[in-house]
Formats: structure tokens, sequence, C-alpha cells
């Protein structure tokens, strides 16, 4: 049974109030019949679900009584639900709370906060980056009087949700901070700390005796009992400590204590407590169910069938509560024993080997199946060379009628998904390349998705909400002590909770949660909260954890080089490879204000696992390649790098090359996720074996998804001999050393596993003796990272020549300066100079650790000067974002210092958040003047970060100093304008802002004042305003006028409106009025609409003006209830176009416009249509029409095909190859019904009442930036949103409609084999599939009409009657290194690249193109059939 949800017992026994006394009796709480006991806090609370130690000393106490126990406690929360908030603003986690306090309906309240929240505040005076501080979504007030306000907020709560009104609470004091230096020395000195705990402490009993409720300690050292140590790390109880503390608790409320056998229960008290943890978990599953987001989130109504089944689990909690009373009361258990996991997998009939095409010169054979093995997750070796797998039969889901079936003893219904998934070790004993032995060494986790062996016997794995340290086999073989390393840990999506387990180079033990994921985890140094992507770093010596790098939708692969560069893929990404450095940022990253991209150009399939190939059986070509697995599309692929350090023009980064595949099959159940090179030199591919590879597109109980399979592979050259290997567990230091220079990828990993066990002292001393060159040392800096405060080692390795052991130096001294709190700089800031850029980059990051202003100085005395290194520029961005409040307090002191610093103060105030500036900007600025040539930054400093008071001295500027130079004054303009952005404006009357409101008045400078006008809501200047917005000729002033005037509203703005959409105004000027009429007069806008719309020329034009009055909040809902009379088919047409593009905002719209437009409504019956559809299919089909009828629809407006088409959908690379065909066919017909993940739509509801639909691309301190449409970006002011709600797809509804019969059939059958081996395999990026057709060649005087750009087929071919009719196209492709193959055209009569002459024989050009980024020019041959470029050495860029 899962063990995380005993939260309810916890809380329960650390805090219960009395209702009332019974005569005699000593007792402070007694509970009766019909109480319900609510448990909630942080971790301390949360903890006690997993063992339930003080709901069984409850029980023991009232034994028969029948009362429920509920935990909500949650990691890291504040009483307002802050963890609980997911993808949420903060302040609506609250609500969540609400919704579980309903549920649990208490009478009795538990409350423990405190350890959270003492953490959350060191985390804010430490300000260390690689706790993730995040000031913009959490604030920056962490006292302990947020913390008795919040409380005291939350005690009100739980009244409104108590069944009578009347709740009876406790207030529990937070746990002390252990001190175990003594025998773990790595970890942090708890004295501030503690200091903290007391003044929560001291809140939380305040606020008790204000409310007069009982105030106790969470005690676990006293009261008699003796243990020397109650806790795992500091701050949260082991076993042995929670039963320590029920005995305190009991003490302090009266109860009995148990002071000689609290450590040794009896048989009837482990029953109970089984009883209460069964209970337990079953409650988890109901208040915290895993799919969140599915389930009960935004995506909801793609998987809503899913919901109904958690209130099932309601009748199996009370049935499991039941049980418990009967059994405190002595009574045997009435349930069934959870069933007990058998020593061996059941047996399962083999699948057929998949028919693969390998790379030349390489086999591929079965290491491990059923029944040896069942559906990996993931796997890493130990030392002794055996294979460590996590397995999950649950996934994605557990269900609650098999867990009925088991409550029932009904073993017919049994299934799998239960919560029960195991961890295997393999071994192959004999060596001859097949498994032989199979161990369930641990079971009873949910879902574990990420494991990595100790080396000691134990286990790390990555299971729901919690990494889990299992060591002490029992009687079975079973890992049987479960420590709980971390927790609360997101489970919102079950293919992005904690997975990818992974040693780092540095003896760090790094592991992912992707987009959907929200934590909240409690450590010994400062709690750290992340949000969406984050690559985590934990330190087991320390107990330290470090957000390493953040985004992507789904990393599932990462390994480093042998420099110590670390390299992810993703499984949900169509990007490549990623260089993930210490703070990268990658697309998507929730709140990030900048990212960086990929080093693979182009766009690619999505990625799942990573090894770089380390062994003496791949020939030198393969050395170092990243493999990684194409899981949807059945293959297992390759890539080089190119280091681009090594450049004459040197950058920091990689870029890499596709090669080609290792592997690859037809088979639908071929799902590789994970390799790892294995000790006899081969590549291990651990295999899903599932036709079904994801539930958010396919239902969680799809009866297609394979519960029992799972395989694994071994890839090796044909006739190389496997490596005659040795474990390495045990070897004596020497040979371990040795060990570590192996050329085989797994000998030289465990033989640093094995070292990093030896004492530190130990450790030095032979690292000492045996470092004498730069690979030895970077080695030892690796050894010794985090566990020694000497830094002699690293200071003789940054004396090296060698750029490698520079940048492992510079960041192992980063990270040691930073974690002691040292500030000594000395020995970092003459790298910034250095001349590779990436000794450069690491050199900044370095100094980013030590928060000081002096670091903040070095890095603002070295910004990066070449604007092409995005990665360079992106680590000292970052480094000043994190450095800026040490700058800042320190010239903030002493504004004398600024002088001569006003660059360094604008490059900071640009790079950081403006909630994070203003305060600085405030104290700077006092007593300063602008002048005439608007010296220095402060003008654009008081539009970021300034205040009313700052704004007001611009404001006088602009209208009352004629000196100011023009720039100048339009400077000031644009800075009130981005202030009025931040809800800033002048203090007092800013009437003076008429005077410019002219037309002598320079004609951007104009726009600006009018937009201010707009802001300020000056209704006295609507007439000029109205004049403006007249003006047909003068584009950007009209459109800044008409939005002054909506947002100034009022009469005088209404009567200007009528008069700008009167018949008599130019057709431009009403169009552009009609939707801002609409938001102030939607009455008199309806009745304009048909002759506005009789004057538009296009079909385009006249679905754009649809779409901006559909946006008017309101005005859709009155046209879905009468459409305007009067309009054309076209027009109608128009607007059904674009109330399709609303996603469920325009349900209404869309079904009121279908019969009007002609259309007939879609079919009722959706399964029968898919089907039928499927049907014709199977009778014949033809996918090559059916790219034609994909092409003729548009559908490359929105989607990619191998990189080339629109980004507003997901790329369809892999469709066929991944996804069902009636998965295909219903995505089509009802595209609402399944999104992927970042393609969801949001309404922006805004302050002027519009409605803004579009998909978030990025954003940065003030804006958001969406997609409306294809190819159009829109920026949206942070301040002006409202609300965002959830709309689903963007994608219209009825697209197909169009087609029927086989035109229809064949574009189905055309979706269901894209990806698949043969015509439509658009893995490779070597064939061009976009040409920018020119009329002119290179180099021509002559101008030319706009550029057509236009995709080619899937393969690479453009059939002549796509060509719009124009003589040249050009495409773009980039290479790595140097080609060695020869670029093919086809259907060409001459070429040129980057504008020089191409020599091409017979279509062909063989000469070497060098790497970088080069553009191909073509004169299309116009009596060819097709024109196609092929070079398998490039990269063809698809936009």
């Amino acid at each position: 049974m899962p063990r995380f949800p005993t939260l309810l017992a916890l809380c329960a026994l650390i805090a219960f109030q009395p209702s009332a006394r019974a005569a005699g009796e000593n007792r402070k709480l007694t509970l009766e019949d019909g109480d319900r006991v609510l448990l909630i806090g942080d971790v301390l609370m949360e903890r006690e679900n997993n063992y339930g130690l003080l709901e069984t000393k409850m029980r023991q106490e009232f034994p028969g009584r029948k009362f429920a126990v509920r935990n909500l406690g949650y990691s890291g929360d504040t009483p307002l639900g802050a963890s609980r908030a997911s993808f949420d603003p903060v302040v609506k986690g609250v609500e969540q709370l609400e919704e579980q306090l309903a549920v649990v309906k208490p009478t009795v309240a538990i409350i423990g906060y405190g350890m959270a929240a003492s953490l959350e505040e060191l985390t804010y005076r430490k300000n260390d980056p690689a706790l993730n501080p995040d000031p913009a979504r959490y604030g920056t007030e962490h006292t302990p009087a947020r913390l008795k306000r919040e409380v005291a907020q939350l005690m009100d709560l739980i009244t409104k949700h108590s069944a009578g009104g009347k709740v009876r609470f406790v207030i529990v004091g937070p746990l002390a901070h252990e001190d175990l230096r003594g025998s773990r020395p790595g970890l942090p000195d708890p004295a501030e700390h503690n200091a903290l705990l007391a003044a929560y402490g001291r809140s939380l009993a305040e606020l008790a005796a204000e409310k007069n409720a009982p105030f106790i300690q969470a005690e676990w050292k006293s009261h008699g009992i003796a243990l020397g140590q109650g806790t795992d790390n500091g701050i949260h109880l082991t076993e042995r400590g929670y039963r320590a503390l029920s005995e305190g608790v009991a003490a302090q409320l009266g109860w009995q204590v148990n002071k000689e056998s609290w450590d040794k229960p009896s048989a009837a008290a482990e029953a109970l407590r089984a009883s209460v943890l069964r209970k337990n978990s079953l409650f988890f599953h109901r208040s915290r169910p895993a799919n969140y987001t599915y389930i009960f989130g935004f995506r909801k109504r793609e998987q809503g069938k899913n919901a109904v089944e958690i209130p099932k689990f309601d009748p199996l909690i009370e049935t499991a509560e039941a049980d418990a009373i009967a059994v405190s009361a002595g009574q045997p258990s009435t349930l069934p024993p959870e069933p007990k996991t058998p020593a061996k997998l059941t047996a399962a009939a083999s699948l057929p080997s998949p028919d693969f095409k390998l790379s030349d010169g390489l086999r591929m054979t079965l290491f491990a199946e059923n029944p040896l093995l069942e559906k990996p997750v993931h796997m890493n070796w130990d030392t002794s060379g055996r294979l460590w797998v996590a397995t999950s039969n649950t996934y994605p889901q557990v269900n609650p009628e098999d867990l009925a079936a088991q409550m029932a003893g009904n073993s017919a219904k049994f299934g799998p998904s239960t919560g029960n998934d195991k961890v295997i070790l393999l071994e192959d004993t004999n060596r001859d390349g097949v498994a032989d032995v199979s161990r369930i060494v641990a079971d009873r986790l949910l879902i574990p998705s990420g494991v990595a062996p100790d080396n000691t016997g134990g286990v790390f794995v990555g299971a729901s909400t919690e990494l889990l340290h299992l060591t002490k086999p029992n009687g079975d073989g079973v890992l049987a002590d479960r420590r709980i390393v971390l927790s609360g840990f997101g489970t919102e999506d079950t293919h992005h909770i904690i997975h990818t387990l992974h040693w780092g180079i540095d003896g760090r033990l790094y592991f992912h949660q992707t987009i959907y994921i929200h934590s909240h985890l409690e450590t010994p140094w400062g709690l750290v909260r992340a949000n969406s992507g984050v690559a985590f770093a934990y330190d087991p010596n320390t107990e330290r954890l470090e957000v390493h790098s953040k985004g992507l939708v789904n990393a599932w692969g990462q390994q480093e080089d042998l420099a110590g560069q670390t390299f992810l893929t993703s499984g949900a990404d169509s990007s490549g490879v990623h260089w993930a450095f210490p703070g990268a940022t990658f697309p998507p990253s929730e709140g990030a204000r900048r990212l960086v991209g990929s080093i693979s150009p182009g766009s690619y399939p999505k990625f799942s696992g990573l090894e770089l190939v380390h062994s003496p059986l791949f020939g030198p070509d393969w050395q170092g390649n990243a493999i990684t697995c194409d899981f949807r599309a059945h293959r297992i692929v390759r890539f080089g790098f190119n280091d681009f350090t090594a450049d004459a023009a040197p950058k920091s980064g990689y870029v890499t090359k596709e090669l080609p595949d290792v592997v690859r099959t037809s088979d639908v159940a071929f799902r590789p996720i994970t390799l790892k090179m294995g000790p006899d030199g081969a590549l291990y591919v651990a295999d899903w074996t599932n036709p079904i590879i994801n539930h958010g597109e396919v239902d969680f109980r799809d009866p297609r998804r394979d519960k029992i399979s799972g395989r694994i592979w071994r890839i090796l050259p044909e006739n190389a001999k496997p490596l005659a290997w040795q474990p390495v567990l045990g070897k004596p230091t020497p040979e371990l050393l040795a060990g570590l220079l192996s050329p085989n990828r797994w000998e030289f990993e465990q033989s640093r596993r094995e070292l990093a066990k030896l004492p530190v002292a130990e450790l030095q001393a032979a690292l000492k003796a045996w470092s004498k060159d730069d690979v030895t040392r970077r080695h030892a800096a690796w050894l010794l990272s985090g566990r020694t405060a000497d830094t002699g080692h690293l200071a003789e390795l940054l004396r090296s020549q060698d750029p490698a052991s520079l940048q492992v130096g510079l960041r192992e001294l980063g990270k040691s300066l930073g974690a002691r709190g040292a500030n000594d700089i000395a020995l970092i800031v003459p790298f910034l100079a250095h001349a590779n850029p990436r000794v450069r980059l690491e050199a900044h990051r370095a100094l980013a650790r030590v928060r000081t202003p002096e670091s903040a100085r070095a890095v603002l005395a070295h910004l990066p000067k070449n604007a092409d290194d995005n990665f360079l520029d992106f680590a000292a961005w970052t480094s000043i974002n994190e450095l800026a409040r040490p700058w800042l307090e320190d010239v903030a002191a002493d504004p004398a210092k600024i002088v001569g610093q006003e660059a360094s103060l604008d490059a900071i105030v640009k790079a950081i958040d403006p909630g994070i500036a203003t305060p600085y900007v405030q104290r700077l600025f006092a007593g300063r003047k602008i002048d005439a040539a608007g010296t220095g930054p402060w003008i654009e400093l008081v539009g970021k970060a300034g205040t009313a008071e700052e704004a007001s001295l611009l404001y006088q500027s602009l209208i009352h100093d004629a000196s100011l130079r023009p720039d100048t004054r339009f400077r000031l303009a644009k800075a009130l304008v981005e202030a009025a952005n931040r809800n800033v404006r002048p203090n007092g009357d800013v009437a003076g802002l008429g005077a410019l409101l002219n037309y002598q008045t320079e004609p951007k400078l104009l726009i600006e004042c009018v937009r201010l006008a707009g802001q300020w809501k000056l209704v006295q200047f609507v007439p000029k305003i109205g004049d403006f917005a007249g003006r047909e000729k003068e584009t950007a002033l009209r459109q800044a006028a008409l939005a002054a005037l909506r947002a100034i509203g009022q009469q005088p703005s209404l009567n200007a409106l009528r008069s700008l959409t009167a018949e008599a105004r130019p057709s431009v000027v009403r169009r552009d009025a009609l939707p801002a009429l609409a938001a102030l007069a939607p009455g008199e806008a309806y009745k304009a609409i048909p002759s506005v719309f009789a004057q538009l020329k296009t079909n385009q034009e006249a679905a754009a003006v649809w779409l901006n009055l559909f946006q008017v909040g309101g005005f859709s809902q009155r046209l879905a209830k009468e459409f305007p009379k009067g309009l054309s088919a076209e027009h109608l047409t128009a607007a059904l176009q674009s109330a399709r593009t609303l996603g469920r905002n325009g349900a209404a719209l869309v079904k009121t416009l279908e019969p009007l437009a002609g259309l007939k409504a879609g079919p009722q019956d959706l399964a029968a249509e898919i089907a039928a559809i499927i049907n014709r299919i199977k009778t014949g089909a033809d996918p090559a029409d059916g790219e034609i009828q994909y092409r003729k629809a548009g559908c490359t407006i929105c989607h990619a095909i191998g990189g080339a088409g629109g980004k507003l959908g997901p790329d369809l690379s892999s469709l066929g190859a991944s996804a069902p065909l009636d998965y295909i066919i219903e995505s089509v017909l009802n595209p609402a019904a399944k999104v992927k993940e970042g393609y969801h739509a949001f309404s922006f509801k805004m302050k002027d009442g519009s409605l803004m639909t579009g998909i978030p691309a990025r954003e940065n301190a003030t804006e958001l930036f969406i997609r409306p449409g294809p190819g159009v970006e829109i920026p949206l002011l942070k301040a002006n949103i409202v609300s965002r709600d959830n709309i689903g797809s963007i994608m219209p509804a009825g697209l197909a409609d169009g087609l029927t019969g086989v035109p229809r059939r064949n574009l189905f059958a055309f979706l269901g084999e894209i990806g698949k081996p043969g015509p439509f395999d658009a893995s490779k990026g070597n064939v061009a599939r976009l040409w920018v057709f020119d009329d002119q060649p290179p180099g021509a005087l002559a101008k030319s009409a706009a550029p057509t750009p236009v995709y080619t087929l899937v393969n690479g071919q453009l059939p002549k009657e796509f060509n719009p009719g124009r003589l040249y196209a050009t495409a773009r492709f980039t290479v790595g290194t140097a080609t060695a193959k020869p670029l093919l055209l086809t259907g060409v009569k001459a070429a040129w690249l980057d504008g020089k002459a191409l020599d091409l024989k017979a279509g062909a050009y063989a000469a070497s193109i060098p790497a970088g980024n080069h553009a191909l020019t073509v004169e299309v041959d116009g009596n060819a059939p097709h024109l196609r470029a092929q070079c398998d050495d490039v990269s063809f860029l698809g936009d």
C-alpha cells in the first residue's frame, strides 16, 4: 500500500481540544462518537499520514469510539493553501482548500503550521537562487505575524465548513530543528532557523491564547521518552520520532503515556496501525488524486469521465475506518489483508519480436521480458553490474474498483491499478547477454518513475509525491525500511511526476519534474517551491536540494559529458537536445521572463532518455554521441556534437548533428523510453511495450493499454565481443581510481559511486596522491563536491590551461562558496575575461552563487559583447537578476555611489522584475531632475519601476520644460505610458497633457500622448482624440485614439464613436471603431453591423472584424441569441470561421451561425462516425492523396510536420506512429476533446471588458504574449488582465466538413501514416520542407513583390502545381560540422549558396559546406514535376 496518505493521524494526535471533561478525567481532549477530526498543517502533519502512529495512539486512548480522522496536511503549505494553488494564482489556493474542508466537515481541528513558514522566511532571507525564491508569485512578506494572521483566517474557514458551525481547535507549535552535525557534518547549523522557529511558535501560542484554544508543542524528546535522535535531517521525524511524538502528544493531552515500551508495539497495536494506514491511503487518493489536471483541472473536459471515479473512494474509506474502529475495540479485522506481493511475476505469453531495422554493423538482442520483467519505466545499474528497474502496472491512475475488489476479497475482479508498483532487480549471472535472475526488491510504490541504487544495498525511488530511500531487506528480500527524503511533489499529471533519477558527475542525485507539476519542498536549508519544469539536484551528504535548471514540457533524459557538462532531452518538446548549464531556463517555464533554446537546430520528434556513448565496443566515431529514443515513432536516434568554443569566432555553446538512426521498427508496441550503457559495453534500452503511450489524450481505462508487457533490449556492434568486466563493489581504492579513467562509461560511473562511499579524509588523501594532471584533478573536484570546505584542490584546478578544467573548477568553487556563505571571489573574477566563452559563462554563474555587491559589480563590468552567443548572454543576464538585490541595497544605502555606475543601474533595472526594483529606484531618484538631453537611464527606470512620485517629475518635465530635446520628450512620454501600464500615474492634475494633443506635435510623440490620455481617462480631451480616431491614412494614430476612447468611456466617448461609425465615414474608420462602440453601446453596434460589413472588401478582413467584435465582453452572447440580418453568405461564413477559434467561448455562436452559414450540425454519435471512417479506411485509402487534401485544407498554417509549418498547433511529425487512429480522427472532428500540453487556449478578460483569446507563448515582467491565430503574437499587459479562463483547443471544429467521401477518408489515412517508416516519415531534417518564393535571383537590383512561403510534401517534394508562379525559391539550413555528403537538387536550373552561384554536376553540389547557417536559392525548372533539395549532413529549417 502506498504510504503517502497518513496525514490524518499525525495532526489528530498532535493537538486535540476537549469538548467536555467527564468527571474525574484529566484529559484535555476527549473524542466522542460522531466527531470528525481534521489534521491540517505542513510536513509534520502530512507525514503522519505515512506512519499512522498518532492516530493509532488516539484510537488506543478511545477504543471503539466512532470518530473519523481526515488528514489534509501538505508539505510547504500556508494556512491559506499556497501549496494547493497548482496552476492558479496563489490566492486561489484557498478555494481548493475550502473544497477539501467541505468534504471533511470537521468538528475538531488540529492545526500544525510553522516549519514551512519559517523555512520560507529562511529562503527569502538568504535570497539563494538555487532555492528558487519567487517573490513575484509568493510575495516578500514571510513573517510570524503573517502566519498568525492566516491561521486565524483558516480557523474561520474551518468553522464555516463544519457540520454544526462549532469546531474545537488545537494549535500545534513546530518542531525544533535538531542539530545533527556531530554525525552528519554536511548539514546546516540550525541556530538561525531555531531562532525563527521560536518566533513562529510564540506567534501561534499568542493566537491560541486569543482564541482560547489549547496550544501544544510538537515534542518528541520529553515526558520520559528516551530517544537520542528523532529526525533524519534535522527537521523531519523518523518513524521512531513519530512514535516518540505520539507519546509526547499523549502526555500533553492528559492521555496514557507508555514510557516503558513505547518503541516495542504489541501485535494488537500493529494491527490497528495497519487498519489506520489502509484508510489513510484511500483518503490520500480521494483528497490528492493523481492526474488532477485531467480529473478536476483545466483538462477535465478531455478526461471528465474519470472524475466519476473519485467519489468511489468514499465508501472504501468508510469501510476501512469502520474496520479501524473495530480493531481499536479489540475485535479482529473484517477486511482481507492486502495481497502479498508474489516472489515472482506472473508469466505471460511472449510477444513477437519486432522487425528491427538497425544501423549498419549493429545487432539487437532481448535482455529481459516477462516473466522477469513488466512495464519498465526507468532503470539504472549498480556497482555489482545489476540492473534496477522501476516498473508500474498502476500507470496512469489508481483504480478504485481494483481496490474495492481487494477489500472485498474478490480475486476474480482483481486489477493491476492498485498502487502496488515495484522495483525489480535483474542480473545476468552467466554473462551471456540475457538476464537470468529477477527479484522484486521494492513494492507498494505508487507509479515509481525514477530509480537510482545507492550502492550500499538500497535504492532511491521517485514515486508520486515523494522521493524515497529504501534500505534493509526483509526475509523476502524486499527493502523494508522506507525513508521519505522529500515530500510535497505535485502529481497533477502522472507522466510529469518526478522522474529520471540520475547520479550526476558531481555526486548529486538529479531528477526532474515537468510542466504540469507544482511542488513545495521543506529542506533543512529552506523551502523550495517549483512550478512547472525543473531539474533538481539533491546532495545526500548535506540534504541540500537545489534547482539546477528550469523549463521543458517533459524532460526525460539527462547525462553529462566527460567535461561535466549536462545535456537533456524532452519527451514532449520538439527541440532536440538541450545544454543545461546551471540556471538555464528553457521554454516553457512558468513565470520566466527570458528563455534559452536548444542546441539542435530545426525541429525534431519528441525524445525520451539520453545516453552518451563511451564504450570500447563502439567505434571512435560513436564515442561521445548522444543516443535518445523517439518513442512515438518506434526508433532510437543518434546525434553528434560540435563544440562552438573551438570555432574561429568562438561561442559558448554546442550544436548537434543528427546521425543515422540506431534502430527503428513499425511495431506499434515498441516504445523505447530510457537507455544506459551496460557493464559489458553494450547499450541497454528499456521498452515500455505498449500501443498506448499517454493518458492525456487516451482514456485512463482504455482497454488497449498493456498492463503487463515490458522488455529490455541490448544493442552492440555485430562482431564485437562483449567486454569482460568485474563488479566494482569492494575493489580497493587504487583500482577504483584507475576505473575513473576507463573508456567504459559503466565502469567510470560506478567507480565514482563506489569512491563516494569513502570517508572524506580517506578520499582526500587518496586523491591528493593520485590527481596529477587535468583529467584526474577534475575527477577529484567532482568527488569532493559538497563534502569539504577546503577549496585548495579547486584553486589548483584553476591554474590549468585546459578550458574544461577551468569550467569544472569555477562551477565547483561557486557551489562551495555559495553553500558556505563565503564571499572571496578573487579566484573567479579574472575568468570573466577569459578567451574561452564557456569559461566566461561558468564564471558568471559561479559569481551568482556569491551574493555580494562585489560579485554584481564584477558581472556588470564584464557583460558579453557577442550578441550571437545567446547562451553566454543569457547566463550573464541571469546572474544580474540573481545579484541585483545586494548591488541595489549597497548603492541605495549610499546614493552617492551611483555616480559612474548609472549604466550598471540601467542594466540591472532592465533585467529584474519591476516589483523588486521599485523601492530602490525611488530612493536613488530622489532629488534628481531631467536635463534637456535626458542624461542617464533615469527616464526609462522610472517608467519601468518608478512610483507616482517619480512619474510626477517626469510629467512636469514633459509639459513644462521647453528646453527638452525632441527625443527626450518622446522618451518621457513613452516612460509615462510604461508606468501607466503598471497602474502608476502622476499625482495631481495632468490636464497639461492637452497642450501636446495636436497635429503640431511630432507624430510618434502624439501617439504616446494619446495613449496617456486614454490610460489617465482624460475625458475633456475626447473631441481631440475623436478627431485623431477618424484619420483614414494614419493607422497607428487612429488605432491608439480608438483604444483611448474605449478606455475613457463615458458619454463623450460614446458620442465620438457614434460619429466614427456613421455611414459617411471611410470603411477602415468604421471597421476599427465598431468594436469600441460595441463595448460602450452594444445595441447601436448591433444595428451598425450590416452597413459596416457591406463596405468590407475581403473575407479575411471580415473575419478579423468579427473576431474583434466577439472579443468584446458580453457582445458575443448577444450575437449568439440573435445574429444581425442582412449579411452576405460570405460574411456569415467568415463569422463562423472566427467563432470557431474561440474554443468553448464560441460554442453558442457556432451553434447560431452554422445554420445561417448553410451548415448542418456535426454528427450526434461521434463514436459511430469515427468507427465508420476507420472501416472505410480499412477498405482502401490513398494517404498520398490525403496529404494533398491536408495541404489544400490549409493545415500547414497551424501545424508543422518535420519542423515545417505553423506553430499554433502541435507538431504532427510522429502523429501516425504514436497515436491510435480513432484518437486522430476524434481530434479533427472534435478538437476540444483532447488538447496537447502547451496548446490550450485561454480567454483573458481585460479591464476594458474585452475578451482576448489565444495560446500563451511567452511573458516578461509586464506583458504576456499570446498567439490568437497563425503567425500572430500580441502582447497583453498583465496589469490589465482581470481573469483568465481555459477554453481548450483553439483549433476550429468542422475543418474537415468540406471534405466528403474519398478525399475525407484519404485525409485521415494520411494523418494515420505520418511518422511511420516510408514516404511520410518526417523524422529527418535532411530535406527542405519550406521554400520561400521570390521573383529575383540573389543580388538582383530589381525589387520583388512580397515573398511567398510554400511547404513541401513530407518527403521534401514540392509538386509543380504548388509553385505560386514565381521563378526563384530559397530554403535555409544549418550545418554543425562541415559537410561530407553532397547537396542534391531536383527540378532546378541554377542554384546559389549564400548568394554565390553553385557549380552543379548532374544536380549535385559535392563541395564541403562549412559549419554555420546558410541560404540556398534556386531557379525553379517549371517543366520538372517537382522541386526537391536534400543533404544528409545538414538540418533544413522549417520556419
